[in-house]
């Protein structure tokens, strides 16, 4: 069945909601909250989730979800399946010795990235890396070249939604951002992992952190 689209996370469209006349609307912390307000003031059936700062907080929504759509027992089922695809992949890892320094650059211009608040930084931790903003109390910043430089990540993660968009950031990377020399650019260790999967908070981020885990470690699933 065709979906219909509504909009962006911060940018969704209010007259198409509404004119679908939907029996529930889910919300984030995070759309916005004049929009939000707006659907209250209409008395919309508006339910709104936080998002949580861990890969963990993704099964605490799936289950929230799940009681107010009354299908508890899917929502049971599906949180038992991707907590065995989670303690799987955390087992491959149990081993590794060494956790690469990770720089995860979001799609955009500039080297928009993650820090210690967002749910991305645990991705990371969780596929035994470390964020080189990981220490920065912010969720997403404009991370500084020079900065970038001097940690010298040795794997640079690019978030985009197709392989066209990644080959065009990575070449920006290597060429215009002056960031050759550094460890992650002369061992042309620059992957692609899909947006898609990893920056929305449901079971498709399991997916997410089994695709990073492999791209840092691959040695932990050669057995496979």
């Amino acid at each position: 069945m065709k979906k219909e689209k509504i909009g962006g996370m911060v940018d969704p469209n209010l007259e198409k909601i509404i004119a679908l006349k939907a029996d529930l609307i889910i919300g984030f912390r995070g759309n916005p909250l004049t929009t939000l307000e707006r659907l209250r003031d209409l008395n919309l059936p508006v339910f709104v989730l936080d998002i949580g700062t861990t890969i963990e907080s993704t099964l605490s929504i799936v289950k929230k979800i799940g009681t107010v759509t009354h299908t508890e027992k899917r929502a049971e089922l599906l949180i038992q399946s991707l907590r065995e695809r989670y303690e799987k992949i955390l087992s491959a890892l149990r081993d590794v010795k060494q956790e690469p320094k990770v720089f995860l650059s979001l799609h955009g211009t500039g080297l928009w990235t993650c820090g210690k608040e967002s749910f991305l930084n645990d991705l990371v931790k969780k596929a035994r890396g470390m964020n080189i903003a990981g220490n920065i109390p912010r969720k997403w910043l404009n991370y500084n070249r020079e900065h970038l430089i001097h940690e010298d990540p040795e794997v640079i993660i690019i978030l985009s939604k197709s392989e066209k968009d990644f080959l065009k950031t990575k070449k920006w990377i290597k060429s215009e951002a002056h960031l050759e020399g550094t460890k992650a650019v002369d061992a042309d260790r620059i992957y692609f992992l899909d947006e898609n999967l990893a920056t929305r908070q449901g079971p498709r981020l399991i997916e997410a952190l089994e695709e990073l885990a492999r791209l840092l470690h691959p040695q932990c699933f050669e057995k496979e």
